[in-house]
């Protein structure tokens, strides 16, 4: 009923006011129904506009309709305002869910999509676009983007300000825009962190189809290395992949099936690497399968599957981004194509080649696609996550400088944060550093910062969203803005760009209404607009510290013998649970909850037992990035009888902070457990917790 409702909602709105014609005049035409589209099509219509939202695809909602859930990327939620906080973080974590909900809002705006139509031309008189040209080019049966429109079937858009939401850029292209693709080299914007790095997962493997031989030719899916120095600028740009579902039900499971044209010859390299984990850890039985499950499915993050990028091998096939970035729709096709068909082959390498242990090898060989999620194209999500194409070069560039806070702007669009978050851009032909010894290492993998960053947000200025105005205007680029490549890898978030597509809209409408070029609207005006739309423009809340009555007090929770999770059947580490450095999100101290019916704890045990009379817990993650309101927390001990039983004053409720203290009557005990008593439903979290003795 769900799936029927959907069509005839997309049918309807496919065909609202755009029938059969070839011409169609509006005030904005945004391009690109990703959430960003969505944003500023709703904002552009509220400020009085008259809209057409342009979609090459069939679905709404970008990758939050294939995947990544719409606060996940969001460490500070107090940094976000107007739609994205009010709209986009409420349609749904799961994509079927987002989808709907995002076709119900734009219905609800009564706003006219036209789908399965791509840009293919921009006719500009001046300065100005005047009507850019889009043509049929339904994707394949995978969701795939095919190769060529049908020119036959076209129609020819007016308007008086575009908007360009797309993930790829191409109306800014097409409008002769200036665009930057690849690294900078660290002399470009004084980034110290730019350009080509050092080798990550280097690991001994021979290269080349003969070992040892070179002569022979390399193995597929290694490249030979460039030879670019340290620092150096290059077209490598960071890895896309599926963030994909995956299911062991045979109810909801689709086969991902094998390539036509696989040939195991093909996953040498792969084949290669299992044999070196299998040597490496044939002692550890559990940090083997570890290792193996790192190649595929890799690393789940609520529910979908993501590139676990401390592997020499991932789900995401490297060094192939480079081509799709300024590539026309003929490349971008097979490229899109590969990703599917890459899964799909390594998925069978592992379940069959007999280098593979067998325990994984049936463990691999049962999953499937889950079909619940992207019902319409065979299980498979109908976008591919592209982190990072053309970056326009606007009327400001933002740059590490801006990320690490060192630039204010009075001409704030909105802010962001995010640590510096690059996954590797290649997989080469290396040499060890200390033996020179030759092997196949990883590249271009940065997380400075870790998701918080500075945990101060910054801002973003307006000329990151316009061209600059000899070249352009009336046109706006929210996701495509204008960036470095260091800069871009933290504000390349999806809430960011909704942001910014908000932000885009308004200053669009201003600019309609007073006739000016997109680079000349009046500041001020714009400023208080986008203030009563609830924009965050600048942070004036403080950075979160350590309280003072902590402060060079030992983290008791470190001389734990014992973790113990109650969404894992079995012990951790302690670091797991806490790795005392105060940072979550170094992926070591993390304790996940999902649910409010079940009383998720985290457990401590000791050898000795310890005293304490204080705990501190940071959260990592709770979609947003904080705890949610109405989350309450209680601290339980074990008492001489085994008896778990709650810490008078330590109960915490309705906490809304990233961290929070607590201290109560000194307990003595040798286990301790963080419980979480009541959350909201349905909500992934990370949480790092701590217990301290005050004296």
């Amino acid at each position: 009923m769900k799936s029927t409702l959907r069509t005839i909602i997309i049918f309807s709105l496919m065909f609202l006011p755009i029938s059969s014609a070839k011409g169609e005049t509006v005030d904005v035409c945004i391009y690109g129904a990703t959430p960003a589209g969505l944003v500023a099509a709703a904002t552009a219509k509220q400020e009085g506009m008259s809209v057409l939202l342009v979609e090459p695809s069939r679905w709404l909602g970008g990758i939050l309709g294939a995947g990544i859930k719409p606060r996940q990327d969001c460490p500070e939620p107090k940094s976000v305002g107007g739609l994205t906080k009010k709209r986009i973080f409420n349609l749904g974590n799961l994509p079927p869910l987002f989808r709907q909900a995002a076709a119900d809002w734009m219905n609800e705006e009564n706003i006219p999509i036209l789908y399965e139509y791509r840009v293919v031309a921009v006719e500009k008189k001046g300065t100005d676009i005047e009507k850019i040209r889009v043509e049929f080019a339904p994707p394949d049966a995978y969701g795939v983007p095919v190769p060529k429109t049908d020119p036959a079937k076209y129609k020819e858009i007016q308007a008086k300000i575009f908007i360009d939401t797309s993930y790829e850029g191409d109306l800014m292209f097409l409008a002769k825009v200036d665009y930057a693709i690849g690294r900078e080299a660290q002399t470009t914007f004084d980034e110290k962190v730019a350009g080509v790095g050092l080798p990550t997962n280097w690991t001994p493997i021979d290269p080349y189809v003969e070992p040892n031989q070179p002569e022979s030719g390399i193995l597929k899916m290694v490249d030979p290395d460039h030879g670019k120095l340290f620092g150096d600028g290059d077209d490598y740009t960071q890895a896309y992949n599926y963030r994909f579902y995956l299911t062991k039900e045979t109810a909801k499971k689709i086969p991902l099936g094998i390539p036509d044209d696989y040939d195991p010859k093909d996953y040498e390299l792969l084949g290669r690497y299992v044999e070196y984990l299998v040597n490496t850890f044939s002692n550890n039985e559990t940090v083997l399968m570890k290792k193996l499950a790192d190649i595929f499915p890799g690393w789940m993050n609520s529910g979908d599957h993501n590139y676990q990028r401390h592997s020499l091998f991932t789900i995401a096939p490297l060094g192939v981004s480079r081509f799709y970035q300024d590539g026309d729709w003929a490349v971008r096709s097979h490229v899109w194509a590969w990703h599917r068909n890459y899964l799909r082959g390594i998925h069978h390498f592992l379940a069959t080649d007999s280098r593979v242990p067998e325990k994984f090898r049936q463990a691999t060989a049962e999953y499937g696609l889950d079909k619940t999620m992207h019902e319409d194209t065979a299980g498979w999500p109908n976008q591919l996550y592209i982190r990072i194409s053309r970056r326009m070069k606007g009327e400001a560039i933002l740059d590490l400088h801006d990320v690490w806070n060192k630039r204010q702007h009075e001409n704030s669009v909105g802010l962001a944060l995010y640590g510096v978050d690059t996954y590797p851009v290649r997989r080469y032909i290396a040499k060890h550093p200390e033996t020179g010894q030759i092997g196949v290492a990883t590249e271009g993998n940065m997380f400075i910062g870790k998701a918080r960053g500075t945990g101060i947000p910054y801002q973003i200025p307006y000329g990151a969203i316009v061209p600059k105005r000899e070249q352009c205007t009336n046109l706006f680029v929210p996701i495509c803005f204008s960036a470095s490549y260091i800069a871009y890898a933290s504000a390349r978030m999806e809430p960011v760009f909704c942001i910014l597509g908000e932000s885009a809209a308004v200053a669009a409408a201003q600019a309609i209404k007073s006739n000016r070029p997109v680079q000349e609207i009046d500041q001020t005006i714009y400023r208080n607009k986008l203030l009563e739309r609830g924009q965050i423009l600048e942070w004036n809340l403080p950075n979160v510290q350590l309280p003072n009555w902590l402060k060079n007090k030992p983290n008791l929770a470190l001389a734990a013998q014992v973790a113990v999770s109650s969404q894992f059947d079995k012990n951790y580490l302690p670091s797991f649970i806490n790795d005392g450095k105060y940072n979550i999100d170094n992926n070591k101290g993390r304790w996940v909850s999902a649910r409010n019916d079940a009383s998720p704890y985290a457990e401590l045990r000791f050898e000795k037992p310890v005293e304490i009379n204080a705990f501190r817990v940071v959260s990592g993650k709770v979609d947003s990035g904080l705890v949610d309101p109405n989350t309450d927390f209680a601290l339980h001990y074990r008492d001489a009888n085994g008896i778990w039983v709650e810490i008078e004053g330590s109960r915490t409720t309705n906490n809304e902070e990233f961290n929070f203290s607590k201290q109560f009557p000194n307990v003595t005990s040798n286990a301790f457990r963080f419980v979480v008593t009541k959350s909201s439903e349905n909500l992934a979290r990370l949480w790092e917790w701590e217990l301290y003795l005050i004296k």
